[in-house]
């Protein structure tokens, strides 16, 4: 009996070992397209900023800078200012439809990326995107170690004071308390945006038995009527972050933000979308 334990431990071992080399190279593979290595600055242009003596890594873009159809995007979104919208969620979450005036100026739209699913782990890359002047500007905060979250946070709290309604996509699961909880640790006093919307119980209601899933990514191709190119599949997020401190090697960081701009455009042209298909109401100020 104690032979044949050693024997299937072996096996398994030997099994885990297998799996192990085989998702190494699935997830090099992933990358074999992006060419030589590359510095933080040349793959994702940007600069160092501070807040309350913390250091990150700040990325600004507009506009066509955004996506191809970023412009046309953001006239549909301030086009929704003064507008009333309703919002209905799926009956398993118990909460009644909601309706949330639009004021395109002080929409805060938020994402983030992590290195893990549960708070004990770093956040490290907040996305934001508002309107401003008509067009969409997509401001992103990295941490460029771990050690550079504390920043990053502290520029989430300052955007949270900023602007008094956010928008998110399963926000209310993840993103704030997900931040919330890191607030906690590095010590930045958590003050939560005034108005919140998340997208997810409304996109879950709109699109049951439409689409195959309710992931943002595939709402987004559904309603642009193209994918995304040059994007990194969500699971990979965390492996290549890491990899990124350790060797300073910022080829993947350029997928990374990518993929969390695309997000942050996704959830304008769901909010254009869920809006546009309502009857225009004006909103009460």
């Amino acid at each position: 009996m104690e032979n044949l334990l050693r024997k299937r431990l072996k096996f398994i071992k030997e099994r885990a070992r297998v799996l192990r080399e085989a998702y190494a190279v699935r997830r090099d593979q992933l990358f074999d397209d992006l060419g030589p290595p590359a510095d933080l600055g040349s793959a994702v242009p940007g600069r160092e900023q501070h807040v309350a003596n913390e250091p990150f890594y700040l990325v600004r873009v507009e506009d066509a800078d955004i996506s191809d159809d970023a412009s046309a995007i953001a006239q549909r979104f301030g086009g929704l200012s003064g507008r009333s919208v309703r919002l209905e969620f799926p009956r398993d979450m118990f909460r009644p439809p909601a309706v949330y005036a639009i004021h395109s100026g002080r929409i805060c739209l938020f994402d983030i990326e992590t290195t893990g699913l549960i708070p004990n782990t770093y956040v490290f890359l907040c996305g934001f995107m508002f309107y401003e002047k008509g067009r969409f500007v997509v401001e992103q905060v990295l941490a460029r170690d771990y050690a550079e979250e504390a920043g990053l946070l502290h520029y989430t709290r300052h955007m949270m004071e900023k602007y008094p309604t956010w928008i998110t996509f399963n926000g209310e699961n993840f993103d704030i308390p997900f931040v919330k909880a890191r607030m906690a640790v590095t010590h930045v006093n958590f003050q939560p945006p005034r108005e919140h919307i998340d997208l997810f119980g409304p996109a879950r209601k709109r699109f049951h038995g439409v689409l195959p899933n309710h992931k943002l990514a595939t709402i987004e191709r559904h309603l642009r009527g193209v994918g995304r190119e040059g994007d990194i599949p969500g699971r990979h997020i965390p492996a290549a972050y890491h990899r990124f401190v350790r060797s300073g090697d910022a080829r993947r960081m350029k997928r990374i933000v990518y993929h969390n701009r695309m997000d942050l455009l996704a959830m304008a042209i769901l909010v254009n979308h869920l809006a546009e298909e309502q009857p225009a109401t004006r909103a009460v100020s």
